[in-house]
């Protein structure tokens, strides 16, 4: 989405915030203050620019939470205290942390839908190199090879070089079968990280994919370096010598 479009959207909620104000008979001064919360979180979440104004009504922002926390107080009303105080956290901490730290949670736990769901409402914000790349790896691992090739490439045409990029490439590429671009991929990720046992245990097998035994076996020998109890090294072991055997 573009910027004009992100502004009509943020426009069209304010003008809702206006009306159920009016109708609901709010005060001006909590209207103000809930748009002034609508439009730091527009330009601090969303990817427009203008720095310079977002600091100056974060600034804006505080002072109003500040003086509805001495409000609270005077008043013992503590819903408007967690309510102030929630905004001043929102302030403090970068969301962008926040909603890495939590997809991060859901990948380690296989929750791959709902990771692929906060990525896009990253996505929405403002793409960068490492979030497209985090998509592509996702839908990798729900078998959308082709569509994980999208944000990957897009990624690296960003000018990502990351190993974890490139060895997503490759996973993508060798479940399509293109052995040689997965090789390429994978030789890069090996390149940029040699201490990565999956990225060394990824190229072997696409080397016996390529008929290349003895190159299989230099990086099963590598990967060995690294953990020779890894568990996938027996199988890798395995098929790599029943391989050569039958091309001799």
């Amino acid at each position: 989405m573009n910027n004009k479009g992100k502004y009509f959207i943020v426009l069209i909620i304010l003008f809702a915030n206006l009306l159920i104000g009016a109708y609901y008979n709010f005060y001006l001064r909590d209207i103000f203050f809930v748009s002034l919360l609508i439009l730091v979180i527009f330009f601090r979440f969303v990817d427009v620019g203008h720095d310079k104004l977002l600091l100056f009504l974060s600034a804006a922002l505080f002072g109003c939470c500040l003086l509805n926390i001495y409000g609270g107080l005077v008043n013992s009303n503590l819903f408007l205290l967690a309510c102030s105080f929630a905004v001043i956290l929102l302030l403090i901490f970068p969301f962008e942390w926040m909603l890495t730290r939590l997809t991060s949670f859901c990948l380690e736990n296989n929750y791959l839908k709902a990771s692929l769901k906060l990525v896009d409402y990253r996505i929405f914000l403002g793409k960068n190199p490492e979030i497209l790349s985090a998509k592509g790896a996702i839908l990798c691992l729900l078998n959308q090879f082709e569509e994980s090739l999208v944000y990957l490439n897009e990624s690296e045409e960003l000018g990502n070089t990351d190993p974890f990029l490139y060895n997503s490439l490759g996973c993508s590429w060798v479940n399509l079968e293109e052995y040689e671009k997965a090789y390429h991929y994978f030789k890069l990720a090996v390149d940029g990280n040699p201490n990565n046992i999956e990225y060394l245990i990824n190229i072997s097998y696409t080397l016996i994919d390529l008929n290349d035994y003895d190159g299989a076996l230099y990086y099963f020998i590598k990967a060995s370096e690294i953990n020779e109890h890894d568990w996938r090294l027996k199988e890798l072991k395995s098929l790599i010598e029943k391989n050569k055997a039958n091309k001799n």
